[in-house]
């Protein structure tokens, strides 16, 4: 009886202890760089999300699957077999990205040093 109400203790207090994070939502950025505005948007789902970034000529997008490692989140995105999408200004270059969770309400987007807040 002893060892179940030491084991229950024990798995409580991990369970406690354990990181839960709701990310689930929209969230968004805007920045001026050089002289031009630029707005990033973040859509994440169960496991998949939505990556844009608005700028005056371009407006890249990607979706891909997303997972959560201790504090950081990282984003892949799925790859275009369309050869017409990897050459317009829709096109993502980078495919990868890592995020920092702050809280459940801001993403640190770790190379463009840019926070993305929930709406």
């Amino acid at each position: 009886m002893n060892k179940i109400l030491i084991l229950l203790s024990l798995f409580s207090i991990f369970n406690s202890c354990a990181t839960k994070h709701n990310l689930e939502g929209t969230y968004n950025s805007k920045i001026s760089s050089n002289g031009f505005d630029k707005e990033y948007t973040l859509q994440l789902e169960k496991k998949t999300f939505k990556l844009n970034f608005y700028t005056k000529d371009a407006s890249p997008e990607c979706f891909g699957e997303f997972r959560v490692i201790k504090d950081s989140l990282f984003l892949k995105c799925y790859e275009e077999n369309s050869l017409i999408s990897t050459i317009n200004s829709g096109y993502m270059n980078i495919r990868n990205y890592r995020l920092k969770i702050i809280d459940n309400q801001k993403l640190m987007m770790i190379e463009e040093n840019l926070v993305l807040s929930k709406k």
